[in-house]
């Protein structure tokens, strides 16, 4: 050990290092040979300080040497007791108070004095001196003989300076193989004014009540001092101590043995052997039953309790037998705390002894994992949110906790420690959760508010017992946004449906009345550049369907996506210049018969192709049958209430054979061009659609689109191609509004009418005509 040569020392004392001072004073018994042991090896002068230190630990005055300025004197931790009487010259035996506390100052706030003078009297703090002990047996001899048929009375004019003060001490093993030990202090006052050379005090101990009288009891000590530890094991449940005092001015009335009760007191000793187990909820205790104890007293509390543990509000009132007890909590999974204190009855009073130190034990739980019966969507006035419903678990809280990712799959195989939850990327991340404590068996319903922005969520139930836990198994919702904003786009041989893609779909389902039915993903939608579909020139149905898919099951959106596609009406013609010079239009429909065809107009430019109705000249033109009734002069409009078929053309079957609907011929849909005052240029015919009864059809041969942004502010005119698509939100009843459940509700978009196109195949070779003179 290295000792520092500047620590301060003790003022009045050689100068000792402060670390040796501190060794010396946790010494149980400071002897000369103890405290040389402990100072350095170089100590200056180790005799005379060795007896010095000895002394003051043992309640001398030190020395003040005239050597030593007070200047230099470093203050003491340990100051020195002073004895009572001056003249003492060694031995004192009195009580030591604490450092610092021996004085309480008028000025203090009067709780802090009581305190003060409280913690001065502690017997923890007194000193025992073995040389005030007196062990000669002469006597005994004369105690013997003075206590033999005594009837004791109080001498007149004693009056005790008061009642023994008697304290168990228990001391716990410093070792897994050591013993607890337990003692009894023994302290009383001095009788004022009784020489300490010739006042002896006797200590009588019983291990039961005895009568007040010198000679009953065993003679622990005869002292000249104050102080006596009994460390003698005890053998009952209390001992009885009686303090007696024996005093003169001289050896000559000190063998008159006249005896001087100063008082008595009892030492409770604790049960010995407390034992605590718990199972099934139950708490048992034993103890080693001591003779004298008319019962033990039982408290116990939760831990984390507020006050005293042994308060009366924590008595068990139930179960407590001589030796032990027997208590069901009514909450497990938690941690109680115990304690025991014996009662005793003395002079016909009871008396209740120290409490042991608690003891705590950790109630078993049934701590059980949480099955979820019903995890339900809802929608409540315009709010999703989660409903959750479960069984109340015999122990402990459940919380439920939402997250956006799956916990750890390890968690729900066994009880946890609380801590891991918060370790877990999902359960630790969260601030969605909920916390519910009901009644066992209960069934317990929970609602909670769907997470914004989230369409997938896990939904995972928690068993809280205390410190443990146990992750029960995620329940998955999915919430799959209805697909909006779809546009149909005509490609005329095939259509391409987009829309904005809906959050939390895996999937789109498509199907159409024409019997296609496919899955789309979205990596593949966006390939693509959207759904392409071939849909029946007569009419089709379009239903889209968002779809998420989880552990192999679909989520649907609530609502379908219908789009009702008209259909595409087109047309052909082909320009016929005969030998003659002469030039006749001809009109048919594309694949079927029309019975209700448009108007037409043939346009006129000289420079390049007209691009639209009005981008040119009209031609005129005249029917060339006029006996169907239509108007057999010249003009513009070119209309014919039914247009056979391409065949009738080209050689195939009579419309009447074909379509029974239609009463067309090749004939009727013939037209003689006025071609006079062509000089070259080109030709081209369009859908006349400010004439026909068919609003919003095509006139231009490419592709085009419809869709339900297709307003006049856009760009899209009125003979844009296809119209907008329309649509109002789906009506719902109550209960698919309450669940938020997928439903079979429909929104259906329109076209505002049906589409048409005029598709010029073979005749785009001959729309130029030549230039070689006025042609007849």
């Amino acid at each position: 050990m290295t000792w520092s040569q500047t620590t301060p020392t003790v003022s009045g004392a050689p100068e000792v290092p402060l670390l040796a001072l501190a060794e010396i004073a946790s010494l149980p018994d400071p002897t000369e040979d103890a405290v040389r042991r402990v100072l350095p090896a170089a100590q200056p002068d180790a005799d005379n300080t060795v007896a010095v230190l000895t002394g003051m630990f043992r309640g001398e005055t030190p020395p003040n040497p005239a050597s030593t300025p007070s200047s230099q004197a470093s203050a003491s931790p340990f100051p020195a007791p002073v004895s009572p009487d001056p003249t003492e010259k060694e031995d004192t035996m009195s009580p030591t108070p604490d450092p610092g506390t021996d004085t309480a100052p008028a000025g203090l706030p009067l709780a802090e004095r009581l305190k003060r003078k409280k913690r001065g009297v502690r017997p923890s703090h007194v000193i025992i001196n073995e040389k005030d002990f007196e062990t000669d047996p002469y006597f005994d001899e004369l105690f013997l003989e003075s206590d033999a048929g005594f009837d004791y009375s109080t001498p007149e004019g004693f009056v005790s300076p008061g009642a023994p003060t008697v304290t168990y001490e228990a001391t716990e093993p410093t070792s897994d193989d050591a013993e607890p030990t337990e003692s009894v202090l023994i302290t009383w006052k001095p009788i004022p004014g009784a020489p300490k050379e010739t006042t002896l005090y006797r200590v009588l101990v019983a291990d039961h009540e005895v009568d007040a009288a010198p000679g009953n009891g065993t003679q622990l000590v005869l002292t000249h001092g104050t102080a006596f530890r009994d460390t003698r094991p005890s053998a009952t449940g209390f001992r009885h101590y009686m303090v007696w005092a024996y005093t003169g001015q001289d050896e000559d009335e000190l063998l008159e043995l006249t005896p001087l009760f100063l008082g008595e007191n009892i030492a409770i000793f604790p049960p010995g052997n407390v034992r605590l187990a718990e199972s099934g909820g139950t708490v048992n205790g034993t103890w080693d039953a001591r003779q004298g104890h008319d019962e033990v007293r039982v408290y116990h509390a939760r831990k984390g309790y507020a006050g005293r543990l042994n308060a009366p509000a924590h008595l068990l009132l139930k179960g407590t037998e001589r030796s032990g007890f027997s208590h069901r909590v009514d909450v497990r999974g938690l941690t109680y705390e115990y304690t025991v204190a014996p009662v005793v009855t003395f002079r016909g009073k009871t008396r209740i002894g120290e409490s042991i130190p608690s003891i705590p034990v950790q109630v078993s739980a049934e701590i059980q994992k949480i099955d979820l019966l019903d995890v339900e969507a809802r929608n409540d006035n315009g709010e999703d949110r989660i409903v959750v419903t479960w069984t109340a678990p015999p122990t402990g809280s459940v919380k439920i906790y939402l997250t956006d990712r799956a916990p750890n799959p390890a968690l729900p195989l066994e009880q946890v420690d609380k801590d891991y939850l918060e370790d877990d990327d999902a359960l630790g991340s969260t601030k969605w959760t909920a916390i519910e404590k009901s009644m066992p068996g209960d069934l317990v319903s929970k609602s909670m508010v769907w997470p914004v922005g989230w369409h997938q969520v896990y939904v995972t139930p928690v068993n809280i017992v205390e410190e443990r836990a146990w992750v029960g198994d995620s329940d998955v919702l999915q919430k799959v946004e209805n697909l909006t904003e779809p546009r149909l786009i005509e490609r005329i041989t095939n259509q391409l449906v987009t829309f904005d893609w809906p959050g939390g779909a895996d999937l789109i389902d498509i199907s159409t009345k024409g019997g296609t039915h496919l899955r789309l993903d979205e990596a593949s939608y966006r390939r693509q550049g959207g759904v392409r579909l071939t849909l029946m020139s007569s009419g089709d149905t379009v239903t889209l369907t968002p779809v998420a898919v989880y552990a192999g099951e679909d989520k649907r959106a609530r609502n379908q996506t219908v789009i009702e596609y008209p259909g595409l009406r087109a047309y052909s013609y082909d320009l016929l210049t005969l030998s003659d010079g002469s030039m006749q239009l001809q009109i048919w429909s594309a694949g079927h018969p029309d019975a209700n065809a448009p108007r037409f107009k043939l346009v006129h430019r000289t420079d390049r192709l007209p691009l639209s109705i009005s981008d040119g000249k009209p031609v005129e033109c005249v029917k060339a049958n006029p006996g169907t009734g239509a108007d057999a002069r010249p003009g513009e409009d070119i209309f014919q209430p039914a247009l056979p078929a391409e065949q009738s053309f080209h050689g195939g079957q009579e419309p009447s054979q074909s379509h029974g609907l239609v009463n067309a011929t090749a004939e009727d849909a013939t037209w003689w061009v006025n071609n006079t005052r062509f000089h070259g240029g080109y030709l081209r015919l369009f859908i006349d659609s400010t004439a026909t009864e068919l609003s919003g059809t095509a006139t231009a041969p490419d592709a085009s689109t419809y869709g339900n942004h297709a307003a006049p502010d856009t760009g899209f005119s009125q003979d844009a191609f296809g119209g907008g698509l329309s649509a109002a939100p789906p009506v719902e009843s109550e209960d698919s509004r309450n669940s938020g459940a997928a439903s079979d509700e429909k929104q259906t978009w329109h076209a505002a009418s049906i589409p048409a196109v005029i598709i010029e195949r073979d005749v785009a070779s001959r729309l130029a005509l030549p230039d070689h003179g006025r042609m007849r």
